[in-house]
């Protein structure tokens, strides 16, 4: 029978730069880059099984990334 660790990190060579930690684990969450809540970024501690009807809309209806995340992503989920 093969071996199943109870503990699994994985850590992407490829992304790992200076101010990067790219790393997987099924135990902890691990985020690449640092939350900077003084610049209005958020980390939800949840995984919500749907995505927002607002961020849909959002992402259906604008071509331009950069006016869609500035002016029509929903603040608060």
């Amino acid at each position: 029978m093969p071996y199943a660790p109870t503990t699994l990190t994985f850590r992407c060579p490829w992304q790992q730069k200076k101010g990067i930690d790219a790393q997987f684990s099924i135990d902890e969450e691990k985020v690449a880059f640092i939350i900077q809540e003084e610049l209005g970024e958020k980390d939800y501690p949840i995984i919500y099984v749907k995505p927002h009807p607002k961020t849909m809309s959002a992402l259906k209806d604008h071509t331009d990334v950069l006016e869609m995340y500035k002016y029509y992503l929903p603040e608060h989920l």
